[in-house]
């Protein structure tokens, strides 16, 4: 059976042959085949972007995640860090400190540097509006007045401009007096070595020594230590209440 053309009356033998003649002469079927081609490009570009999408969308994940982990990485170490750190010793010193006039005591205090005692009647060591919880007053350089629980001999000190540590004495002026291996520095509370230093809480009628040299005896420097305190805390001696 004949397969005809309907163009031209042209007659094939088989299908195939009248297929490919109504492509090649008259151009039918080639509009299904070139949209077939586009539909098929266009699969595989839309496949090509949807895989490239796809592709930068991890890279920015990963971006991200590195960046996030880098800064929980900052993040962690800067804490570390920070709790490595020790409190300043102002901070340390004020540690258990009550309130203004949670007490009021008296403690007697000398400070000896190469033999040579502090005068702390100075007017640069008296009372003043920074001295609320511990100070000394009224031109006397010899007892301190406690007006606050937990009151340590650092945190006297330091009222007054004095770093006062185990191993050195660092005066309002900057000078240093550090123990090497000619001078010591030596802490006493009542006649006895005492290994709190700073850290010592003073009480009512304490007698302190804080001395710093090469002295091995200290009994002159220890006499020289008043009994004023004693005489206050007991009511033997009229002081004005601040």
């Amino acid at each position: 059976m004949p397969f005809k053309c309907g163009q031209c009356d042209r007659e094939f033998s088989s299908e195939t042959g009248l297929v490919q003649h109504n492509s090649d002469k008259h151009g039918i079927g080639k509009e299904s085949k070139q949209e077939k081609k586009e539909a098929e490009q266009q699969i595989r570009r839309e496949k090509k972007e949807s895989e490239l999408e796809k592709s930068l969308h991890a890279k920015k994940t990963k971006r991200i995640a590195k960046f996030g982990i880098a800064i929980l990485v900052v993040i962690g170490l800067a804490y570390f860090a920070i709790s490595l750190i020790p409190p300043s010793p102002v901070s340390k010193l004020r540690e258990g400190l009550g309130p203004v006039g949670s007490q009021h005591i008296h403690s007697d205090v000398k400070l000896y540097l190469n033999g040579v005692p502090v005068d702390f009647s100075v007017s640069k060591y008296q009372v003043n509006p920074s001295r609320q919880h511990v100070h000394m007053e009224g031109g006397d350089g010899d007892v301190v007045h406690v007006h606050a629980t937990g009151v340590k001999t650092g945190f006297f000190f330091s009222t007054l401009g004095i770093t006062f540590n185990p191993t050195c004495v660092v005066m309002d002026t900057g000078k240093r007096f550090c123990s090497n291996e000619n001078n010591t520095l030596k802490f006493y509370v009542n006649n006895e070595p005492n290994n709190e230093y700073e850290m010592y809480v003073m009480k009512s009628t304490d007698r302190i020594l804080v001395s710093y040299g090469n002295e091995t005896n200290l009994t002159s420097q220890l006499d020289s230590v008043t009994t004023k305190a004693q005489g206050i805390d007991r009511g033997q001696v009229a002081v004005r209440p601040h």
